[in-house]
């Protein structure tokens, strides 16, 4: 996970925490449904390196987290 985040960190250098966290989560193998077994899945390099978190809130004091459905 601590290379991935690297990955995720060296092409995407304005990420913050936050952001590189999503990353993984929401490319995950378990994105949609992540449990006590598996947590969120296997984690997929390419894709998070490729993702774009959504943009933040207007009010700089809230915080954005993954949706589940």
């Amino acid at each position: 996970i601590a290379g991935v985040a690297a990955l995720v960190l060296q092409a995407n250098p304005t990420f913050i925490v936050d952001d590189v966290l999503l990353a993984l989560r929401a490319t995950a193998s378990q994105s949609s449904a992540p449990d006590n077994l598996v947590g969120w899945g296997i984690v997929d390099a390419a894709a998070a390196v490729a993702f774009q978190p959504p943009a933040p809130p207007a009010d700089p004091n809230m915080r954005y987290e993954l949706s589940r459905p």
